[in-house]
């Protein structure tokens, strides 16, 4: 057994994972999701959270940094990680979070207990006991009203995949050195690839799972297809394991996949018939219909009285502020009952046949990517269409409901602001700023972080405009400053550009192109909700 775990420690330490923040498993959309089926958790701004798994602290300092006032604990059994993490916590001057290494099977109860508990990508990554071990700190050490989130890879959809990592394996064993295991499980798929009999099961297979092998990152692959552990289980599995340790099913963190209505109505009806009663029996009916592989799943203690089932209650829906970017694909919007379509790239096109339906669109992308509480958004209905607040409400928490229902935008508890450019002077957070150039320097990758927990990744050239965006620089300030670095102003300048400098300089022939280019890159930070 204590074998199992050298081995995993070892594959960690030797290939650490790529350490980022995970928007499904944010206390904060936690607390919303709690609240929107009837359980009222503690504060996230001053929570304390338990992540078991933490790797560097990628997911859990993000969080600390938002909420100065909540205590973070992480725990990982890679000593790398937990070290990367150590420091990068010291150097962004956070004494709100820590990191310790250790196995979770031997983690003691003296941490206290926590309002939040996060395990994202251990369940299934490890032996049985180390399972068990989950469910018994959830259970022991998860407070009142508290939730804990656990992701695990989920049958049916794991069946096929399995075949593949099976092949994988077989062709790696006994290579020790992880390179050449990776290369190997990919060259045997590759192989597959070419081998197999035309529209046979396993040409459908590898057809369909050959490209992440191909193209996904080293960490992942190797960590996914590769680790000793890897055991899916279905969904009533996982809560039958959860009943065990006293803990009942809350929710998923993608809400949207919990409603049979986003089926075709052929589908849903006769699932609703016969499983609208049992919610539980209904979400794994509808991982058959399809072939998931993959859940995240929100636990509290069992017993514990909520006051709201699985449908949505519109007084629930009422305390919620609300994102979502719905310009109108028809021109502009028209506050009658002809059809038009709403929607964006970064979100599901809805068509709205209702005035009250499309001046609440209107009102959200207006703020977006800011939230809207529901008296903002009756104002905003009233200021295009004129109906008083006791007209439009009836209609408009309907509207919620429904871009809830599909995974329509997001929502909080609390307001989030928005992060649209304000004037010419751009400005990112100062510890956003400090936590991108610190992962830069260690090789974890540049990248930052938003306020709605979500990573925002930046390649070279943008990770030299990123520190001017302090508030105090313009411009005009980053076209100098890419010039200088690329030496391409005939005044200084590496001789050997910097890969951050080469990129830049291969980007821009003028500075009307430069500039362009640096205008696009800001307009990307607004929509990945980043300028404050």
């Amino acid at each position: 057994m204590q074998d199992n775990i050298d081995l995993i420690q070892q594959a960690y330490d030797n290939q650490p994972y790529l350490s980022l923040p995970f928007p499904q498993c944010a206390p904060e959309r936690i607390a919303a999701i709690a609240h929107l089926f009837g359980l009222s958790t503690p504060d996230p701004a001053t929570a304390r959270v338990l992540e078991l798994g933490c790797a560097a602290g990628g997911n859990l300092i993000p969080y600390a940094a938002r909420n100065r006032g909540a205590k973070a604990l992480g725990v990982d059994l890679s000593g790398r990680q937990v070290a990367d993490g150590q420091r990068m916590i010291q150097a962004l001057g956070l004494d709100n979070i820590q990191l310790r290494q250790g196995d979770i099977a031997k983690l003691a109860e003296s941490p206290g207990t926590f309002d939040y508990v996060i395990c994202h990508g251990v369940y299934s990554w490890v032996p049985a006991h180390v399972r068990d071990a989950i469910m018994r700190i959830c259970e022991r050490q998860l407070g009142p009203n508290g939730v804990a989130y656990i992701s695990y890879n989920t049958y049916p959809g794991w069946k096929a995949k399995e075949v593949m990592r099976d092949a994988m394996l077989f062709r790696s064993v006994g290579q020790p050195d992880p390179r050449l295991r990776l290369q190997a499980g990919r060259s045997m798929v590759a192989f597959l690839g070419r081998s197999v009999v035309p529209d046979s099961v396993i040409a459908r297979i590898i057809g369909q799972y050959a490209p992440a092998v191909r193209d996904g990152r080293d960490d992942y692959v190797a960590h996914e297809f590769l680790e000793p552990n890897n055991l899916p289980c279905y969904f009533h599995d996982f809560l039958a394991h959860a009943a065990d340790h006293g803990l009942a099913y809350l929710a998923e963190a993608e809400v949207s996949t919990m409603f049979a209505t986003n089926l075709p109505p052929d589908v849903a009806e006769p699932l609703l018939k016969e499983f609208g009663g049992d919610q539980r029996q209904l979400e794994q009916c509808m991982d058959f219909i399809r072939n998931r592989e993959f859940r995240q799943t929100l636990l509290f203690r069992e017993g514990l009285k909520r006051s709201a089932g699985y449908r949505l209650d519109e007084q629930r829906l009422r305390g919620l502020h609300y994102t979502a970017d719905l310009p109108c694909l028809d021109g502009a919007a028209r506050y009658d009952a002809h059809p038009q379509r709403f929607g964006s790239t970064s979100a599901h096109v809805a068509t709205l046949a209702t005035p009250v339906f499309k001046a609440a669109a209107v009102a959200l992308t207006e703020a977006w990517p800011g939230t809207l509480s529901v008296d903002a958004m009756l104002a905003g209905i009233r200021d295009r269409i004129g109906a008083p607040p006791e007209q439009v409400e009836p209609q408009l928490l309907p509207f919620l409901g429904m871009l809830v229902r599909r995974g329509i935008g997001a929502f909080r508890l609390q307001p989030v602001p928005g992060s649209r450019m304000a004037g010419a002077r751009p400005l990112v957070p100062a510890i956003t700023r400090r936590h991108a150039a610190l992962l830069a320097v260690s090789g974890n990758g540049g990248h930052v972080f938003n306020d709605w927990h979500e990573p925002v990744m930046l390649d070279a050239a943008s990770m030299e405009i990123l520190p001017l965006l302090d508030g105090a620089h313009g411009v005009d300030d980053m076209v100098a400053a890419l010039r200088k670095a690329t030496g391409v102003d005939g005044i200084s300048g590496p001789a050997a550009p910097s890969p951050a400098a080469a990129a830049a300089a291969a980007a821009a022939v003028s500075d009307v192109e430069l500039r362009r280019r640096i205008e696009g890159f800001l307009v990307q930070l607004e929509d990945m909700k980043l300028l404050q």
